[in-house]
């Protein structure tokens, strides 16, 4: 019976403290790498946003560059974002800010004083503002500028070009949000064709 008593005393196990020790330790180290990844996961978020940016921030200048290039007849001079006639479609557009995005709205007819500036508003998607770049392109991100001008030596002058995250910007203050990719406060794109006609 000793024997017995004594072989059941030797066996090897762990005690209740042994226990609780390990689960809390189990516990420290799987806090420990759910608090790393979701920061590993929120920095990497924040770098493919600002990559993101930058990649639209491209697309919007070389779509810009399309427009203003070869724009052939320019209306307005000096003043804040005129109207140009696109030789591509014979067409007046007019670049504006939207909550899509930077479009490009066909304006009425150039020969039609009583509807100088005015903007077309129709069903014929044609006709209908166009984004400059699209949504599929923009990623959640949108691009904003505070205006455009264009001058006699004959340069189109794009100000504050920027890259916002599209949720929660609000367009009436652009300085509340963080601004992901930017150009120089102006950005000149020359027009290759280009004549400046009085308003």
């Amino acid at each position: 019976m000793k024997k017995l008593m004594i072989r059941k005393r030797n066996q090897d196990g762990f005690t209740l403290t042994e226990m609780l020790a390990t689960v809390l330790i189990m516990s420290i180290v799987t806090t420990s790498i759910v608090a790393g990844v979701s920061v590993v996961r929120d920095n990497f978020k924040n770098v493919q946003n600002k990559a993101n940016a930058q990649v639209l921030l491209s697309t919007t200048v070389a779509e810009l560059t399309d427009r203003f290039a070869f724009a052939s007849e320019i209306k307005g001079g000096e003043s804040s974002n005129p109207r140009f006639l696109l030789d591509i479609g014979g067409q007046w557009i007019v670049l504006k800010n939207s909550a899509d995005g930077i479009v490009y709205q066909l304006c009425k007819a150039e020969d039609d004083p009583a509807n100088f500036g005015k903007y077309i508003v129709t069903e014929d998607t044609s006709k209908a503002p166009a984004l400059l770049v699209t949504k599929e392109a923009q990623a959640g991100l949108i691009c904003y500028y505070d205006e455009y001008t264009y001058s006699s030596s004959g340069y189109f002058t794009i100000k504050n070009l920027r890259v916002y995250e599209k949720e929660g910007f609000d367009p009436s203050h652009p300085e509340n949000s963080e601004v992901l990719a930017k150009l120089p406060e102006e950005y000149s794109i020359e027009c290759l064709n280009g004549s400046l006609t009085p308003r």
